[in-house]
């Protein structure tokens, strides 16, 4: 039996109880709900950080995010530091990383550590096409609630990484096994989405925010984050939106 091929897809700051796959009684998740029932749900599986950086970091060393320093967003890997992608190439496996995230690998790594990475498919929507729909002193600014992106089509970073994995798939002709990282922005904050998507959910069907209390042994900082942005204003009807 030959070596498997391998897909991890890391959509960034996604909770699992955001997922139908998971029990949640809104979300409509079809293609992550098949993939899951394809494979394997992992019910105790935890982030190492809270911070998407040092948690991609973890993910591809191993490595807990204080054992060689990765506790924030600017310490990236570095190439004499192992990674998950370069040990899968240096063992016969055809790696690619789609898009074109930069906030893991050090400056040269990522080529060094596949064959593929980068874009087939391009996007038409850049940030600096995003609009904000709420003024900055609304409370849901600060909780980075951006609002409807219109009903125009577009073609952001994330379709073009998810098309251009489809595409180098599709187009492939190497016949080693193949190993894909295919990391995602969204729903990373802020939370903006386009139509269809934002009319899809009906708010009223919700469930019930997950209360938060203060203190409960959890870092000074996450009272301080509540504070500074003002999430103790939010209201049951902001957090559906």
């Amino acid at each position: 039996m030959g070596r498997p091929n391998l897909l991890l897809f890391t959509p960034d700051q996604l909770r699992a109880d955001a997922l139908g796959c998971f029990g949640n009684p809104v979300a409509q998740t079809p293609h992550l709900d098949a993939l899951a029932g394809r494979g394997t749900r992992f019910h105790s599986a935890w982030s190492q950080h809270s911070v998407c950086g040092p948690s991609r970091v973890s993910i591809m060393t191993g490595w807990y995010p204080h054992t060689a320093g990765h506790r924030t967003l600017d310490r990236l890997l570095k190439p004499w530091e192992p990674n998950l992608l370069r040990c899968l190439k240096d063992t016969g496996y055809d790696v690619a990383m789609p898009g074109n995230r930069g906030d893991v690998f050090a400056p040269g790594v990522t080529e060094a550590s596949t064959d593929f990475c980068g874009n087939l498919v391009e996007p038409t929507w850049t940030w600096g096409d995003m609009r904000i729909a709420v003024d900055e002193d609304h409370p849901l600014y600060r909780g980075f609630w951006f609002g409807s992106q219109g009903d125009e089509p577009r073609l952001d970073g994330d379709e073009a990484t998810v098309q251009t994995a489809i595409r180098w798939l599709e187009e492939r002709a190497d016949e080693r096994p193949w190993a894909m990282w295919v990391p995602l922005l969204a729903p990373h904050p802020p939370f903006m989405v386009e139509e269809p998507w934002y009319s899809m959910h009906d708010r009223a069907d919700m469930p019930a925010p997950i209360p938060v209390e203060s203190g409960l042994g959890k870092p000074g900082f996450m009272d301080e984050y509540r504070r500074r942005y003002r999430w103790n204003d939010l209201t049951d009807g902001h957090l559906a939106e």
